[in-house]
């Protein structure tokens, strides 16, 4: 069973504390996150709309919190989400939630389960992201990821 993270960006507030939780939980220093809180925006749609997107997006040192998953508990991320908009789940279950509303990111670390040495070297893990759909399209095969990055539509 494969796992991810399905954010969804409409409702993010910004607050960083999924950057804080992840830093903190994994010791990460200065400079590396596990997790970082990026802009989209701002940009003008009209005379009296801006654009401007929180968007939280796993790094290439996110695991899913292997060690807490593995004990039945939630990424801390998901966790300490203020906002309430990550969820964590067997992609199969989160692609039918991306089904319901778009301005989501589906995410999913293509690796095998973190195991820290003495050193607490940095596991090196591939993100790939289900890309985006407008709504009624559907997604011919749950496998099919893109390259990172490539991950908003709407």
């Amino acid at each position: 069973m494969r796992n991810g993270l399905l954010i969804d960006y409409e409702f993010c507030t910004g607050c960083q504390s999924c950057e804080i939780a992840c830093k903190q939980e994994h010791g990460f220093g200065i400079g590396k996150w596990g997790i970082r809180v990026l802009d989209e925006g701002p940009w003008e749609i009209d005379e009296k709309t801006v654009n401007w997107n929180k968007i939280p997006t796993p790094t290439s040192l996110c695991d899913l919190c292997a060690e807490r998953t593995a004990g039945g508990k939630l990424p801390t991320c998901v966790h300490h989400c203020l906002a309430g908009v990550m969820k964590f789940g067997p992609i199969d279950q989160l692609v039918e939630e991306l089904d319901k509303k778009p301005n989501q990111v589906l995410s999913s670390p293509d690796h095998t389960p973190a195991r820290r040495s003495d050193t607490h070297s940095s596991p090196h893990i591939a993100w790939e992201s289900i890309p985006l759909r407008a709504p009624g399209d559907t997604l011919q095969r749950p496998e099919a990821l893109i390259a990172p990055g490539r991950f908003m539509s709407r």
